[in-house]
C-alpha cells in the first residue's frame, strides 16, 4: 500500500526535500493550500486518508483548528521548525490523541544511519495528489502518476538549454503543478533553487539577490510587473 504524506507549508527548502524524497521512495505527497479554510482542510485530510503530515510553524496553528476526529487520523506530525516553540496545551492534545511529534531535523538524524533501498516504481504508480484551491466548492484531488510527471518534466526541460534552469526562484506555490514542475526541472539540470522571502511585495529584492536565469510567471505577476514598469515610465516625463 502507498504511504500518503500531507505537506502543509509555505515554500521553503524542507518542502522541496520532502518532495524529492517522495520521488525516490514512492511516497504519495498530498499538497494542502495555505488558504484552505478549516472545512476545506478537514475535507482534504479525510479524503486522502493520509497518516503523516509535514507542517511549518506558520500553518501549525491552522492545523490545530481541525477536530480531534480528523486530527487523530495522523500517526505522526513532522514539524519544520523548533518543536519547543509549540504551546504545551497543543503538545498535550497530540499526546492525548497518540500522535507522534518530531522536528524535521530529528527525522533527518534518524535516517542518517539507515540503509534504505529504493523501491521499484511502476510508471503508473501514483506520485502525488494535487488539490484544487477550493474556490468553487470543496477541493478536488487530481491524481498525478510517475509517468505523467516524468513526461512533463522531460517535455519542459527539452524546451530550453541545460543553462535555462541554472538558478530558479521558487516563489509560486509549490502546491501548484507549475511551480513543482519548474523546481523539479532545476533539480534535474543540477541548478540552484532559491525560495522567496514569502512576501510578494519583496519579490523584486528576491530577484535581485538570486538573479534567476529564467522567470516563471502567471498573469497576475505579469500584470504587476507591467504596472510597475508603466508607472515608472509615466513618472519619468514625456521624453522617456
Amino acid at each position: 500500500n502507498a504511504t500518503f504524506v500531507c505537506i502543509f507549508s509555505e515554500n521553503r527548502p524542507e518542502w522541496i526535500m520532502t518532495m524529492d524524497a517522495s520521488y525516490l521512495y514512492g511516497f504519495v505527497t498530498v499538497t494542502l493550500y495555505d488558504t484552505f479554510t478549516t472545512d476545506h482542510l478537514e475535507f482534504s485530510i479525510t479524503n486522502c486518508k493520509s497518516e503523516y503530515i509535514v507542517v511549518s510553524k506558520k500553518n501549525f496553528a491552522r492545523l490545530m483548528t481541525v477536530s480531534d476526529d480528523v486530527l487523530k487520523q495522523f500517526k505522526l506530525i513532522a514539524y519544520f521548525d523548533d518543536v519547543n516553540e509549540i504551546p504545551t496545551e497543543q503538545k498535550e492534545r497530540l499526546a492525548r490523541l497518540q500522535i507522534q511529534l518530531f522536528s524535521f531535523e530529528q527525522l533527518q538524524k534518524e535516517g542518517e544511519n539507515q540503509d534504505y533501498q529504493y523501491p521499484d516504481i511502476d510508471p503508473e504508480q501514483l506520485l502525488y495528489i494535487c488539490y484544487s484551491s477550493g474556490t468553487t466548492g470543496f477541493p478536488k484531488g487530481v491524481m498525478i502518476s510517475h509517468r505523467s510527471f516524468i513526461t512533463n518534466l522531460i517535455g519542459i526541460s527539452s524546451e530550453g538549454s541545460p543553462k535555462t534552469f541554472t538558478r530558479h526562484l521558487c516563489y509560486l506555490p509549490l502546491c501548484h503543478v507549475f511551480e513543482r514542475m519548474c523546481t523539479s526541472c532545476t533539480l534535474l539540470s543540477g541548478g540552484k533553487i532559491g525560495t522567496f522571502s514569502g512576501e510578494v511585495k519583496l519579490l523584486t529584492e528576491d530577484l535581485q539577490a538570486l538573479q534567476p536565469t529564467c522567470m516563471i510567471v502567471v498573469p497576475r505577476v505579469v500584470h504587476r510587473i507591467y504596472d510597475a514598469i508603466i508607472g515608472h515610465v509615466n513618472k519619468s516625463g514625456f521624453v522617456t
